[in-house]
């Protein structure tokens, strides 16, 4: 089962709409996974919609992610911010 969460930074006004998962590519060592998935958020001060294209990548160990590396768009993440 794969659960997506958000940081909800520094601002604190971004509700969450769906983070619908559009693929998972699973590597030669099981530890590994590369996860694609979108993210629509609503800002609640303006009511404006943000969404972006997100990749992950994971690794888990023990049964637990002992490391997550996320990559987006920043600069349409920046200007959704301001």
């Amino acid at each position: 089962m794969i659960c997506a969460t958000i940081s909800w930074g520094p601002k604190g006004y971004k509700k969450p709409k769906g983070f619908p998962v559009k693929a998972v590519y699973p590597v030669a060592d099981s530890e590994w996974v590369i996860i694609e998935f979108q993210g629509h958020l609503t800002n609640t001060k303006t009511g404006e919609d943000y969404g972006n294209e997100y990749i992950v990548v994971v690794q888990i160990r023990d049964s637990r992610i002992s490391l997550f590396l996320e990559f987006f768009d920043s600069l349409q993440r920046k200007a959704f911010e301001n």
